[in-house]
């Protein structure tokens, strides 16, 4: 890694050509904290990265450095959460960004030989988001592994990169990194399930939190999408179910299957209109047993066509058991099945369910035969998946001043997240996991179930979050 000050990115225009491979990396010991204006190299020769204060720190380096080019996009700090996330940003932001950048660096009007900075605020949530939309271009474009893309900005001292929160008030219980998220892309990728240049943003938008309709294509095997409505309420108007059949027969679904209550429409109606219907419900806030995983899965690998998954918002229960099938089908990890999944469908996996996702993770590489355990013994380790937890009512996770129609909320129901686990005695951590791997024929479960603890505790970070982000955004003259 390598940052510098804007003179220094002036004079590396001259030697632009040269690998940034070649580049002596500053150990970590010997980075001296951020400031903002400070100009960050990325693996792209002309491309730099910056923070700044506000708008009128921008404007004083646009005039200060007008040897350089700086540029940037309101999508980082347009993100809106559902509760108390911070992203990250859709993919279809990181499309636009990535065609932004593009442009600039082919720009006839931009000397070749000219750097670029690509500037953001000194917001943690600015900062976070714009990092990972300047990686994501990176990596596209190079062709190079999430680590490579990011291994600019490890560990500079001052810059705010935060984990992603999930969609709720809770304490977090999993730290969803930048890092993850590119991982999850970057499978993504490598799978073919996205393509910067054959992704449509106008599909992206007009199945997304429409009127009639809120859904999301998460790759060629899974839409997934918010439940369907007789009647309009509170948080959405009437989404009726005649025009979702219209839309998965164009798309290709073939079987759909729901995870909440039946108080919405009339299951018997998609039925009619030639789809398989599968009901898997379980309880809101929760994290799905053995036994519905072990279903989902068969129903996935039988179907003939796309399956469409919903449940109240299609957000967490759908986005846990997409989850476990990424986990198990396609070896995806918990967290960059997470990432995925946020990116295509925001919000998605919330409180315990993203450390259910890290438990199958976890499972699934330790045991060959998990397969075949969970379908004779699913129904004996309902409960082993399920750990003690405390449950309040879902009404409690927004506050009087954070309900849906507050400023900077939105108005949509959450499958919101409201488990804490039980404090227990470090002697007695063998009843959460270890009962489960030891019943799963796993040996030294007792040392695995500790192994994962850890490994969950130090993707948490203690960096707060400054929600005060500017929606300016300037540009240098291209001359």
């Amino acid at each position: 890694m390598e940052h510098m000050a804007p003179e220094e990115a002036a004079q590396a225009r001259a030697t632009a050509h040269k690998s940034l491979s070649g580049v002596e990396h500053v150990q970590s010991s010997s980075r001296q904290e951020y400031t903002p204006g400070v100009l960050v190299r990325t693996r792209i020769k002309r491309l730099f990265f910056s923070a700044h204060r506000d708008d009128d720190h921008t404007m004083h380096e646009i005039r200060k450095y007008k040897t350089l080019y700086y540029f940037s996009s309101s999508q980082p700090e347009m993100y809106k959460p559902f509760c108390g996330d911070n992203g990250p940003v859709d993919i279809k932001a990181l499309v636009e960004v990535c065609e932004l950048i593009d442009r600039s660096m082919r720009s006839p009007q931009i000397s070749k030989k000219r750097a670029l900075v690509f500037y953001t605020y000194m917001d943690a949530q600015c900062v976070t988001n714009t990092v990972l939309l300047v990686c994501a271009y990176v990596m596209l474009t190079l062709r190079c592994t999430p680590e490579e893309a990011l291994a600019e900005f490890v560990d500079i001292p001052g810059l705010p990169i935060v984990p992603f929160h999930d969609a709720s008030y809770n304490k977090q219980t999993f730290g969803l990194t930048v890092l993850d998220v590119l991982k999850g892309l970057h499978r993504a990728c490598s799978l073919k399930w996205f393509d910067r240049e054959t992704f449509d943003a106008s599909i992206f938008e007009a199945l997304y939190e429409q009127p009639t309709h809120d859904m999301s294509i998460i790759c060629p095997r899974f839409v997934a999408f918010a439940t369907p409505k007789d009647q309009a309420d509170l948080h959405s108007g009437a989404r009726p179910v005649s025009v979702h059949s219209d839309i998965f027969r164009r798309i290709g679904v073939s079987d759909i299957v729901r995870l909440n209550e039946q108080l919405y429409y009339n299951d018997r109606e998609f039925s009619e209109d030639c789809f398989k219907f599968h009901s898997l419900e379980f309880e809101d806030c929760t994290a799905p047993s053995l036994a519905v995983v072990q279903r989902f899965l068969k129903i996935c690998d039988s179907a003939k066509g796309m399956v469409a998954v919903h449940c109240l918002a299609g957000m967490g229960r759908t986005g846990t058991l997409l989850g476990c099938y990424f986990i198990r089908r396609f070896g995806f990890t918990a967290a960059e099945a997470i990432g995925y999944l946020r990116l295509m469908r925001s919000g998605s996996v919330i409180g315990p369910q993203q450390n259910l996702l890290q438990e199958v993770e976890f499972i699934t590489r330790s045991h060959a035969a998990l397969g075949e355990s969970w379908t004779a013994d699913a129904h004996k380790q309902d409960n082993l998946l399920r750990k003690e937890s405390v449950f309040s009512d879902a009404s409690t996770l927004c506050s009087p001043d954070s309900t849906p129609s507050s400023p900077g909320a939105r108005a949509r129901s959450v499958d919101t997240a409201i488990w804490r686990k039980a404090d227990v005695e470090d002697d007695e951590e063998e009843d959460g996991l270890g009962p489960l791997l030891q019943a799963l024929g796993l040996k030294d479960a007792r040392v695995m179930a500790a192994d994962l603890q850890k490994g969950q505790s130090k993707r948490l970070s203690s960096r707060s979050l400054d929600p005060s982000p500017s929606s300016f955004t300037a540009m240098s003259s291209p001359a």
